[in-house]
């Protein structure tokens, strides 16, 4: 990094603007997510910016009357803690390492930034910095809790359209389902319910194609709880070649109306 960009991010405020302009880089299309030079600068910022900033906060008066914070060990709490700084809802690390399809790092970081954020004992309120600290019951936090938790269902990405992308592996665990109706979407209404049968090798998803526009891709992604790959699929009981076992994903571009997607693994 430069030594300008180093020097103002030893704070919490100079790293939230690092991570605001580096979303904005790679949201105006000037340098994709999966550029050398984004993901160098989210590897400093997540190994060792965020790791020191927040080292030097526990020391803070601020930061010794929470325990959480207080007792903050870089080494054993690097998962747990890492991967935000102070203003969540702006911060843009969660919306590139998906657009980056980096779904573990984007289930961390938006897990960890949120439940940072949210004081659950006063009705789920956001505040406007980690740990209940600034001001409280923030719509800018609020809306930006919805938009990483409508991408993780549903998801726009230039002029393919993203199912499920990066939902939990938990939430397709034996009889578990997802589902999502009437979802408006820049191709039209989108509705989706997936039901895991994982011990009769299965993953069954009725989809609701949508109808407007011609969109390059629309990707239903079935992430099995053991990661197990997809063998074959099969769209209203027939044969469907197009899936990606290492991506986790059916391409259903070309169907239309609802259709039955089975996937054997």
């Amino acid at each position: 990094m430069r030594r300008w960009g180093w020097k103002r991010s030893r704070t919490f405020i100079g790293t939230t603007f690092d991570i605001i302009f580096t979303g904005q880089v790679v949201t105006a299309g000037l340098l994709e997510a999966i550029d050398r030079r984004v993901q160098g600068f989210l590897d400093v910022l997540e190994d060792r910016l965020l790791l020191e900033i927040r080292e030097v906060r526990a020391r803070a008066k601020q930061a010794r009357s929470n325990p959480r914070l207080a007792a903050y060990d870089p080494e054993k709490d690097w998962f747990s803690l890492g991967g935000f700084a102070c203003l969540l809802a702006i911060e843009s690390q969660a919306n590139i390492h998906l657009q980056g399809d980096d779904v573990p790092l984007f289930l961390r970081t938006f897990y960890n930034s949120m439940a940072a954020d949210v004081d659950s004992d006063a009705g789920y309120i956001f505040y406007e910095c980690p740990f209940k600290f600034a001001a409280k019951d923030k719509i800018i936090e609020e809306g930006g809790f919805v938009e990483r938790f409508r991408w993780m269902l549903l998801m726009e990405d230039g002029q393919s359209l993203w199912l499920a992308r990066a939902t939990p592996r938990a939430w397709l665990a034996q009889d578990k389902k997802i589902s999502v109706k009437n979802a408006p979407s820049a191709f039209g209404t989108v509705g989706y319910e997936i039901v895991s049968d994982i011990e009769h090798s299965k993953i069954t998803a009725t989809v609701e194609i949508p109808s407007r526009g011609d969109p390059r891709a629309i990707l239903l992604r079935l992430r099995h709880p053991q990661a197990e790959p997809i063998k074959r699929v099969t769209v209203d009981g027939k044969s469907w070649p197009n899936f990606t076992p290492n991506k986790e994903t059916i391409d259903l571009k070309g169907l239309k109306g609802k259709v039955t997607v089975v996937a054997n693994y």
